[in-house]
């Protein structure tokens, strides 16, 4: 799992012209935090990343969250040219509980307070919605 979040991390690295250490101070991060990611993944330890650092990761890739941690989903958040966001609208149970599920599959989000995994939810959602519009 980790070793996969470190893949797409690397790879929007290198798409962005980034070194891991600008990014991750340009992300409000220590200057090693993705450093410490790959040196977790490498030396074979079963760490994981918080939503904290997957969020301000994230946002300095210009990736979503959902993306950055899962794999799933559009790499990117767009909002259309005129400003209006249709995405942050009411979302049903079912896209509710299928994000939850997806989290709680993923075995990442465990010891994360309720409102960083609420807001991961949202992101999942939004995502998912938007890849089916686009379908």
């Amino acid at each position: 799992m980790l070793k996969d979040v470190v893949t797409r991390i690397e790879a929007q690295l290198e798409l962005k012209g980034l070194s891991a250490s600008k990014a991750s101070e340009a992300a409000g991060l220590s200057r090693d935090a993705i450093r410490n990611l790959q040196r977790a993944v490498h030396d074979g330890k079963e760490a994981g990343a918080s939503t904290r650092t997957i969020t301000a990761l994230a946002t300095v890739l210009e990736v979503s969250p959902a993306w950055l941690l899962t794999g799933q989903g559009p790499e990117t958040t767009e909002s259309p040219a005129d400003g209006s966001d249709p995405d942050h609208t009411l979302f049903t149970e079912t896209e509710i509980r299928t994000a939850i599920e997806s989290i709680l599959n993923n075995g990442a989000m465990r010891d994360e307070p309720a409102p960083i995994v609420s807001a991961l939810v949202i992101s999942i959602m939004i995502e998912r919605r938007r890849q089916s519009r686009s379908r």
